[in-house]
């Protein structure tokens, strides 16, 4: 959807959080997120994390750090927990630091090549949310646009896409707020090193 510039984004997204939601500006704030290979249960830093924390911090199994990455975003938000609509986000305390249930991991789909990417079916209720002005990288598939959701887009054109896919660039000229589809399909580069780049959807963008 898209708003108006006659509120703020940060006041639209905070105004249609749910109580027990997570809001967050993204800023050059930085979060983690930690995997319980167990369950499939992604949890994410409830607060900003540091390059050292996350490199010092040690889980036991079943949990696996998965993710260090500052948003593409704005801002974002988190509605609720995968399965529990209309109820607060689960939290846990995880070697010292408290964290949220962000999401489920579904089927994962290794790279076809060392240089594609990994995809994932995600459980997630994950909005988005873009500053006027803004010129988003959108990743065209048939199914759909797929919105950078991490990343930055200095390096997109070395990216090798999916079968299909083609980048393109849309304006914004007010404020947008989007929300992923559940369960939302996402791409990922560089998890195993290197520039962490995702795309996530598929979603409706257009100009404004």
């Amino acid at each position: 959807m898209t708003m108006t510039q006659e509120h703020s984004l940060h006041s639209l997204m905070q105004e249609a959080l749910p109580e027990g939601g997570f809001f967050a500006p993204v800023s050059d704030n930085h979060y983690m997120e930690v995997t319980d290979r167990s369950t499939g249960l992604v949890w994410m830093s409830k607060t900003p994390v540091t390059a050292q924390q996350y490199e010092e911090m040690e889980v036991e199994a079943p949990l696996a750090k998965t993710l260090f990455a500052r948003g593409s975003m704005d801002a974002y938000s988190f509605l609720h927990s995968p399965g529990i609509p209309g109820h607060p986000l689960r939290e846990r305390v995880i070697a010292g630091l408290r964290f949220i249930n962000v999401a489920a991991l579904g089927k994962v789909t290794p790279p076809s090549d060392s240089h594609g990417p990994l995809e994932a079916m995600v459980e997630k209720a994950h909005m988005l949310g873009f500053e006027a002005g803004r010129r988003l990288t959108i990743l065209s598939l048939p199914d759909g646009d797929y919105v950078g959701t991490l990343g930055e887009p200095e390096a997109d054109d070395s990216l090798a896409l999916p079968a299909g896919a083609t980048l393109k660039e849309v304006s914004i000229n007010s404020p947008l707020i989007v929300e992923l589809p559940i369960p939302t399909r996402c791409f990922f580069w560089g998890l195993g090193g290197g520039d962490l780049r995702s795309f996530q959807g598929p979603v409706t963008i257009k100009p404004v």
